[in-house]
Order: C-alpha cells, then sequence, then structure tokens
C-alpha cells in the first residue's frame, strides 16, 4: 500500500480504493458499511459509493471520521503495519482531498468560452481580405500527397531512385474509425475537429490524407501553413461549407500567441453552422499543447488544449500487426516489399528511411561524417528542447565544436569544415530523406536562406535518446547569441534553468524579451528572485506588466510570502492578470470577508478566469453552506467553468431530479467538461439501471471523456459479470482509454487468477497503456514474489514504460550490480524518466558515498531534473560554500557558477 518512488502521489480515489480494499480482506469487511453509516450519520447507500470510487466525498469532515473508524477497527484487529498507518493517516487524507478539490477546480479554467472566441473572431475579421490569402482551397482531388506532408518513401527498386514514392496504401484498423467520424460529420453537416495522433513516420499524414480522398472528394480543401495564414483564412472564409482544413503538424499553428489567436477561431469555427472538417495531426511527443499546467503556474496554451480537447481522437499506432507486416514481403509494391523483408514490424518509418537516416547519422566513417553528426546533435538538442523553428546555419557552426572531441576539433579545416558537415547532414538517405532539410519559404518559391530544419523522424529518435544528455556550454551560448526567435529562446532558457544553467537561462530570457516577448522580462524577474535580487526582480516584473504580460507578479507573488504575496497578487490583477482577482478572493475569503471575496472573483470571471467562483464555491461547500455553495457554482457555470454545470447536475441528482441533472450535464459537455455524464452514468448504474449507465458512459465517450466505460467495467467485474466488463473496457479503448483493461487486470490478479491478469494487462499495453504491468509488479513484489516482479517490470519496459527500467535498475542496486544498475538507469533516462538517477543517489547517499551520490544527483540534473542535487548540496554541508553559490546555478561543464 506505499507508494512507488517516483510515481506521482496517490490520488483521492487511489486511497478509497486501497481502503475499500483494505477493509473488505485484511479486516474481513469491517466495520460493516451499516456501522460506518450510524456511526457516521451518513446514508449507508453513499459510504459504499465513496469506497467504490463512484462519487467524490462532499463532505471531508465526514470523510475523516471514516476514514478515522476504519482506523480504529485496524488498531482493534491488530492490523496496522507501517503500509496501513500511512494509508490510514489523517494527515494524508486532508492532503490528497484538498488536491483532488484544486485538480476539480482547475481542471476547467482553460476551457475557452465562446464570448472569448468570439471577441477574437471580431479581430480576425480585420486580418486579412480574400485576395490576399497565401492558402488558398483547392478541390481535395487536385492535392498531391506531397504537397501536404506525407512523406516519400523508399523505391525498393533502382528504375524508381529519384522519385518520390507513394507506395500503395494498405488499411489498419484504425483507419475505419477515421473514416467513420468523417462520415458522420458528414452526415450531420456538422464542424468536426479530428486529431490523428502517431510517432513521427507512424503513417498518420498517410491515413488522413486516404480518409479525406475517400469521405469527400468532392470537397474543397485549405493547408494552411502558419498561425497567419490560418487567421486570415478563418478571417475572409470562416463561413464557407464544405470546407477540409487541413493542420499537419498541428503545433506550428497552435503554439504562441498566435496559435492562442488561432484556437480561438476554430474554437469559434466549431460552433458553426456550416460543415467543416478540420483534420490535424500531432506527434505525442509534443505535449505542451495539451499538458494542464502546474498548479500556480501561468498557462500558455488554454485555447489551443481546449481546442484539442474537443477533438475526436484517432491513434495510429507505431507499428503493423505482426502477420499484416509479414505478408507484405510477398506484396506486388516494390517498397513495401522492400520495407517487408527488413524484417521489422515498423513498416512507415522503414518506408521513410527512418532507421536509415538514424545509421547514417550514428556511424559516421569519415571527418565530413564526424563534424556532421556534431551538427546533427545541435539541432537534435535544440528540438528536443523545444527551439523547433527554422535553425540559424550561424548557430549550428558555433554549437557543434562542443559536440566534438578535443581531438577530432583539432583536425578541422577551419576555412570547410563546417560546409563539409553540412554537406554530410543534407545526403538524401536512400534518396528519401535528409538529416537537416531546407525551410520552404512562406511564400512562393524556394527555401529560407540560412536556415534548415531536422528531419522529423531524428526530432523523435532525439526526444527517445537523448533525453538525459545535457547541451555542451557552446550550444548555450550559440543560442544566445544566433537565435532571435523568441519561442526558442524562452523553451531553451526554461530547459537551461531545469538543468541548473541558470546563467545562460537568464542571458536566454532577456534575449527573449529583447526580441519582443515580454514574458522574458517575467522569467528574468523570477530568476533575479531566485538569487536574492528582490529590487531588480520587481522591476523585471514591471517592465514585463508594461509590455502587456502580468505574469510576472504572480511568479513573484507564488515564492513570496505571505503578506507580500497580496501585494503582488494586487499588481498582478491591476496589470491583467485574472489570476491576481482569483488569489486575492481566496485570501478575502479566508479572513471571513465574503462580499469582497465574490467582488474579486466577479473581476476574475470577467477579465476570463471563472475559477474563482469555483474556488469559493468549494469553500463554502466543505464549510456545509450547500445554498450558497450552489449559488456561487451557478455563478463559475454563468462565467464559463462547465465544473459549476457539473456540480449543479450532481446535487439535482442527488435531490432526484434527474430530468434536470441531465440537461445540467449536457451543459457541462457542450462547456468542454464531460464528467457530469460520467458522473451520473455511475450513480444509475449503482440504482440497478444499467441501460441508462450505458446511455450516459455513451454520451461522455463521445464528449471526450471514457472514463464512464472505464467505471462501468468495474462495477460489472465486482458483480462478477467479467464478460460485460471486459466489453465495456473494449468500448473504453474505441473511445481512448485502455486503462479499463489495466483496472481488469488488477482486479483478476487480486481475485489470483494471475495469467487472466496478464492477459488483460498485455491487452492494455497494446492498446497504449503500460502501466497494467507496472501495478501487477508492485502486487507481486509485496507478495515477496521478486522474480515474478522483476519479470513484469522488464514487460513494463519493452511496452513502453521507462519506469520499468528504473524498478529494474532499483533490484540491481539491491543485489550490488551498481554497473548494472546504472545502465537501466540511464536506458529510463534516455527514455524520458530520470527517476531511476535520483533513486541510485538516495541509496549512495544513505551509504555515505557522496561522490558517488553527487554524480548521480548530477546525472539527473542533466536530464532536467535539478532540485535533489540543490537539496543534497545544502544537505551536506560540507563547508565548501556550494550550498550558497547554487542558487546562481552550474556552468555547462557542471561547475558552480560565479555569481551573475
Amino acid at each position: 500500500m506505499s507508494e512507488p518512488a517516483g510515481q506521482d502521489p496517490p490520488t483521492l480515489f487511489d486511497d478509497l480504493h486501497q481502503v475499500a480494499v483494505l477493509r473488505s480482506t485484511e479486516l474481513g469487511g469491517q466495520p460493516s458499511y451499516r456501522q460506518l453509516a450510524e456511526q457516521t450519520d451518513m446514508q449507508k447507500s453513499t459510504i459504499e459509493n465513496w469506497l467504490k470510487r463512484q462519487i467524490f466525498p462532499r463532505d471531508r469532515d465526514q470523510l475523516l471520521k471514516m476514514i478515522e473508524i476504519i482506523r480504529t477497527e485496524a488498531h482493534a484487529q491488530g492490523k496496522i503495519t507501517d503500509p496501513v498507518a500511512a494509508l490510514l493517516d489523517p494527515a494524508r487524507w486532508k492532503k490528497t482531498y484538498d488536491a483532488e478539490c484544486d485538480r476539480r477546480a482547475g481542471r476547467n479554467r482553460d476551457t475557452a468560452n465562446s464570448a472569448i472566441a468570439s471577441t477574437i473572431q471580431q479581430e480576425l475579421e480585420h486580418r486579412a481580405r480574400w485576395q490576399t490569402l497565401s492558402d488558398r482551397p483547392r478541390p481535395v482531388s487536385a492535392w498531391s500527397a506531397k504537397q501536404l506532408g506525407v512523406h516519400g518513401a523508399i523505391a525498393g527498386t533502382s528504375s524508381r531512385r529519384g522519385d518520390f514514392i507513394v507506395p500503395t496504401y494498405i488499411p489498419r484498423e484504425h483507419d475505419q474509425r477515421l473514416r467513420n467520424h468523417l462520415s458522420a460529420a458528414v452526415g450531420r453537416r456538422e464542424t468536426t475537429l479530428v486529431l490523428v495522433r502517431g510517432t513521427s513516420c507512424s503513417g498518420k499524414t498517410r491515413t488522413a490524407f486516404e480518409a479525406v480522398r475517400a469521405v469527400v472528394p468532392g470537397w474543397s480543401l485549405v493547408s494552411p501553413k502558419t498561425a497567419d495564414s490560418l487567421l486570415a483564412f478563418l478571417a475572409v472564409a470562416g463561413a464557407e461549407p464544405n470546407m477540409v482544413l487541413w493542420l499537419n503538424e498541428v503545433q506550428n499553428v497552435l503554439q504562441g500567441p498566435a496559435g492562442e489567436t488561432a484556437a480561438a477561431g476554430l474554437l469559434t469555427r466549431l460552433e458553426g453552422d456550416e460543415p467543416t472538417l478540420i483534420i490535424a495531426t500531432l506527434s505525442p511527443l509534443h505535449k505542451k499543447l495539451t499538458a494542464t499546467p502546474e498548479a500556480g503556474h501561468p498557462d500558455p496554451h488554454p485555447l489551443a488544449r481546449a481546442l484539442l480537447a474537443q477533438a475526436h481522437l484517432v491513434d495510429v499506432p507505431k507499428a503493423f500487426p505482426r502477420d499484416q507486416a509479414a505478408a507484405l514481403a510477398t506484396h506486388a509494391d516494390p517498397s513495401l516489399r522492400a520495407a517487408a523483408r527488413s524484417g521489422t514490424t515498423d513498416i512507415t518509418q522503414t518506408l521513410t528511411a527512418g532507421p536509415a537516416l538514424v545509421d547514417h547519422y550514428e556511424n559516421p566513417t569519415t571527418h565530413e561524417g564526424i563534424y556532421g553528426r556534431a551538427v546533427i546533435e545541435a539541432a537534435m538538442d535544440a528540438h528536443r528542447l523545444d527551439a523547433t523553428g527554422p535553425l540559424p546555419l550561424r548557430f549550428l557552426e558555433n554549437a557543434a565544436p562542443g559536440y566534438l572531441r578535443d581531438d577530432e576539433r583539432a583536425a578541422a579545416d577551419d576555412d570547410s569544415w563546417f560546409s563539409s558537415a553540412m554537406a554530410y547532414a543534407r545526403i538524401r538517405v536512400k534518396d528519401v530523406v535528409s538529416a537537416l532539410q531546407p525551410v520552404a519559404r512562406p511564400t512562393g518559391m524556394g527555401a529560407l536562406p540560412g536556415v534548415v530544419t531536422l528531419a522529423d523522424y531524428l526530432q523523435q529518435y532525439a526526444r527517445i535518446t537523448r533525453s538525459d544528455q545535457c547541451p555542451p556550454a557552446t550550444f548555450w551560448q550559440a543560442a544566445v547569441e544566433h537565435l532571435s526567435d523568441p519561442k526558442a529562446l524562452l523553451a531553451l532558457s526554461e530547459a537551461a534553468a531545469a538543468r541548473l544553467r541558470r546563467r545562460h537561462a537568464a542571458l536566454l530570457c532577456q534575449g527573449a524579451a529583447e526580441a519582443g516577448d515580454p514574458s522574458g522580462w517575467a522569467m528574468l524577474a523570477l530568476a533575479r528572485e531566485l538569487v536574492g535580487d528582490r529590487t531588480e526582480a520587481e522591476r523585471l516584473a514591471q517592465l514585463a506588466a508594461e509590455a502587456g504580460d502580468a505574469s510576472g507578479w504572480v511568479a513573484l507573488a507564488l515564492v513570496r510570502e505571505e503578506a507580500e504575496a497580496e501585494r503582488l497578487y494586487q499588481a498582478a490583477a491591476e496589470a491583467g492578470s485574472p489570476y491576481g482577482w482569483v488569489q486575492l478572493a481566496l485570501i478575502r475569503e479566508k479572513e471571513g470577508n465574503q462580499a469582497e471575496a465574490e467582488r474579486l472573483a466577479q473581476l476574475a470571471a470577467e477579465a476570463g478566469d471563472a475559477s474563482g467562483w469555483v474556488q469559493l464555491a468549494l469553500t463554502r461547500d466543505q464549510a456545509g453552506n450547500q445554498a450558497e455553495a450552489e449559488r456561487l457554482y451557478q455563478a463559475a457555470a454563468e462565467a464559463g467553468s462547465p465544473y459549476g454545470w457539473v456540480q449543479l447536475a450532481l446535487i439535482r441528482e442527488e435531490a432526484g431530479n434527474q430530468a434536470e441533472a441531465g440537461r445540467l450535464a449536457q451543459l457541462a459537455a457542450e462547456a468542454g467538461d464531460a464528467s457530469g455524464w460520467v458522473q451520473l452514468a455511475l450513480i444509475r448504474e449503482e440504482a440497478g439501471n444499467q441501460a441508462e449507465a450505458e446511455r450516459l458512459a455513451q454520451l461522455a465517450a463521445e464528449a471526450g471523456d471514457a472514463s464512464g466505460w472505464v467505471q462501468l467495467a468495474l462495477i460489472r467485474e465486482e458483480a462478477g459479470n467479467q464478460a460485460e466488463a471486459e466489453r465495456l473496457a473494449q468500448l473504453a479503448t474505441e473511445a481512448g482509454s485502455p486503462y479499463g483493461w489495466v483496472q481488469l487486470a488488477l482486479t483478476r490478479e487480486q481475485a489470483g487468477n494471475q495469467a487472466e491478469a496478464e492477459r488483460l494487462a498485455q491487452l492494455a499495453a497494446e492498446a497504449g497503456d503500460a502501466s497494467g504491468w507496472l501495478q501487477l509488479a508492485w502486487i507481486r513484489e509485496e507478495a515477496e514474489d521478486w522474480a515474478e516482479a522483476e519479470r513484469l517490470y522488464q514487460a513494463a519496459a519493452e511496452a513502453g514504460s521507462p519506469y520499468g527500467w528504473v524498478q529494474l535498475a532499483l533490484t540491481r542496486e539491491q543485489a550490488g550490480n551498481q554497473a548494472e544498475a546504472e545502465r537501466l538507469a540511464q536506458l529510463a533516462a534516455k527514455a524520458g524518466d530520470a527517476s531511476g538517477w535520483l533513486q541510485l543517489a538516495w541509496i549512495r547517499e544513505e551509504a555515505e558515498d557522496w561522490a558517488e551520490a553527487e554524480r548521480l544527483y548530477q546525472a539527473a540534473a542533466d536530464a532536467g531534473v535539478s532540485s535533489e542535487l540543490v537539496r543534497f548540496i545544502e544537505r551536506r554541508g560540507d563547508g565548501s560554500g556550494k550550498e550558497q553559490n547554487l542558487r546562481y546555478g552550474l556552468e555547462p561543464d557542471g561547475t558552480v557558477s560565479d555569481p551573475w
């Protein structure tokens, strides 16, 4: 029952599940639901719903009372082990309850309401005129695969070398799902957004291209290349019917301030009456557009995330089914035959020369190749740290020396090494793709001079294989001197700060600000705050605010003591940040000044942030004032927060007004939050109305939330109807959530059916969720079945979960095999999880092996997890002075920076 090291902390519902398991197994079903209800003055059904995770506990005090009753029973039965005591600790429950409340309140803040989108749309109407559009619609049949971003393929025969090859298309299961979405939208004559997700070279663009040609061959299609081009089109042709809006690699048009405006325009388009198919593709590695920001941090992409949350998702698997891939070895198309005969199931990657491109980069055989590899690695580091725009050649030339050994640099010809390196990087591997590629002009013909971009397969490869590497000093300095795109400078600043390269982070922030992005001043303000220069921090925050970015005041408020924070939140609010009004409202509510709290929440809502109403409603609700809470939930909903509608729906359902509950859940779903449908489905299921429960779960899934199917599957499983449970888990998977298989696997494991548990974990992994293997491994580990746990961790790692490598690293460390432990930790870090380094460092530190611990903390810092290195040096306190100077960060060579 302990929390696995390196994982996210348990949620409230995780803990409720553990308590339910403890009560039903270790405590023999005691205390009974009736006893718990009598001692808490609650309804028996409410207690059951809490422990079955079907309803969120609205009364924290009653929840804590229930946990205390169970804790008393555990004491009486002598079952208070360390894990049980930790699970039933009141402080833990207060923390997880508050965290869940915060999550619920914040989940919907970023959902754009139509008023915001409409306001921005008014600005769009003045951006362009039809005759000035650089990207104009043409019939779908007039577009070629190459024009829409489909990769050329390997030739397969010498007679086709040098041609742009589009091999025979081989449909897979996901193709039918995509075409069904498009056909349904056409039949309903409504605007629909479909997001086709897949890793680089997985075939996502070709999938979308073939679907559009099959479903709407007679429609028009427009393919904007930039946010500005998209805005111009929406302004001029926003109401044109029967249009396909093609957004290949959608991150290119949704990032940055112009991207937010574009997202707002697309949200407005989704509300329109004329039928439009918006087809977007996205790699799952681009998480910034979809990830919810950490609590208290400014949100750079609220409208983009709200837009993508409304998409119908179609995931394109990386590999072909093994039998289908093998069958292609005798296909009539020579390109398909050549790809299949390589023995891989990664058919599309092989077709587009991905593996050969990696070999070209990793295994140069000449000096030109060695220098070319250095240039390519500099580009790879820039892209994996989110400087994804065109890269200036001067940047690459100045960054590359740090990627070479001294003897390699000494052997270089001063006049020709870089041109030779670029010639190598531009070689077209298999006549299909080069590592560094030209960048097309935004309009007209030809390439932009002086810049290149990295092949997208290498972009993905870099994120997977170089995530544990810290770029050398030449990289950071070249970025400061030769990059001018504010978006790239800010991204690299964040990456530098995460690796304790704070001096360069500050220089990059300053560069972004001087290039026109005031958030650079805001970030620089926080950097000066961290080194204790408060006067300069406030000056820079003021600069940011005067230039239109109030986030500097917010950042300073978050790190200052409470009294200072209030002054800074006020400054943030006055500078245009509604988050400042929200925080001030909570302060006044805490002081008991409810009228002033509501006035401030209203100011926040008028500025576009309805979360103040939500926070106040939750506070009143927890205080037992349901009438006041209901009034404030209504205000939140009317101000644009769908969470308000969800809460009102639950209140109406509890009062027995199902029709009104359904109406309110519909309003919430239309505003972007389908959780109301999910919760109503669970209540109807508990009442025995399975047909109605499934209808509501279907509504939730259609609105983008598949968790209803998952929860219904668990309920049927607990009722002993395994066939029905698996049917519902399959529906959840088809709706985008394979977590149903994970949950069923855990249930079967707890019932002692390990073979079934592993079968279901395999289904989850095949659908993209490897967590089932991890969960089974933890259970076997708790049972001290170490060999089985290790086998399952291996399965998790091989299924794509780097935490499996982390756990295997720990088992090797405990067995005394430090070299193997570090090899496995490095595998995890390269796959994006640096926690292995941290866990090994903790073990070495406990053994007082200070040098080894610091080396491993440094490895984690190089991978972007630097906080533990700072804490280690503070804990160690060896008199070296490092603990004071580390506030200025590290130099790129790992030495402690002097004050800057």
